[in-house]
């Protein structure tokens, strides 16, 4: 309300600047006739003016800034990936009977054009997977979350993140899952009913973890070549990973 206020006052003060230029105007040489076509050319012209710095600069200005945080974001997934993101991919893609049968498609290789990157996000969309999670695994990715849980709460914490939704929703269910983990002191002897439901947390951060992988592949692939190049030789969807080139 302050703001509006703010706003109005010094609408009305701009306008009173004009009308005294303009009386000033006509009292030094008194020439209603060049006041009135110079008046109404102006006003004339006040809607193009309008349309252009209100919607072309201010699109071209708000694409500048969304290109810039959208920068910013990648940035922030790479980093994701590297501390968190590849380890946790890697070790649930091994339990998991699809990606070892039917999982060529999201598995991104050096090849893969346009096309390809958006066949393989459309598949990771509607991905079932068909993970086997044992007690072990529940202790390591127990232990592996709450080694980074610092880091994902900073990461939270960045406003950049209201850009995104896909990684916002990853780090949602990634904590999630880390504070169903943390509440248990052993994984021995479960409830049926409690498994399935650390079941479908776990597979809930894999699918989101392999659309984002993907998606982030194909920035890199657009963007920063060299990137793209470690990135397919680590890839965390590979049963094997061979960092060399050949």
């Amino acid at each position: 309300m302050k703001k509006f206020r703010w706003e109005l006052l010094t609408g009305l003060i701009l306008i009173a600047i004009s009308c005294g230029l303009y009386g000033l105007h006509f009292h030094l040489f008194h020439d209603k006739h060049h006041l009135v076509i110079y008046g109404l050319g102006e006003l004339a012209f006040l809607p193009l003016e309008v349309f252009f710095v209100s919607l072309v600069l201010h699109r071209l200005l708000e694409f500048r800034e969304k290109k810039s945080q959208q920068s910013k974001m990648n940035m922030l997934i790479g980093s994701f990936f590297s501390e968190v993101g590849n380890k946790l991919l890697r070790e649930l893609a091994g339990q998991d009977r699809n990606m070892l049968e039917h999982g060529d498609g999201l598995k991104v290789r050096g090849s893969w054009k346009e096309r390809e990157f958006h066949r393989a996000i459309k598949k990771a969309t509607n991905y079932k997977p068909a993970l086997h999670i044992t007690e072990p695994n529940l202790d390591c990715l127990k232990t592996h979350l709450l080694a980074q849980k610092q880091y994902l709460n900073r990461l939270v914490q960045n406003p950049v993140l209201l850009e995104h939704g896909l990684f916002t929703d990853l780090l949602l269910a990634s904590f999630h899952l880390l504070e169903e983990l943390s509440y248990r002191d052993s994984f021995t002897n479960l409830s049926q009913n409690d498994k399935n439901h650390l079941d479908g947390d776990i597979e809930r951060v894999y699918t989101l973890l392999i659309s984002e992988w993907i998606c982030y592949a194909k920035h890199l692939k657009s963007h920063y070549a060299y990137l793209f190049s470690l990135a397919v030789r680590v890839n965390p969807l590979k049963s094997k990973i061979d960092v060399k080139l050949k």
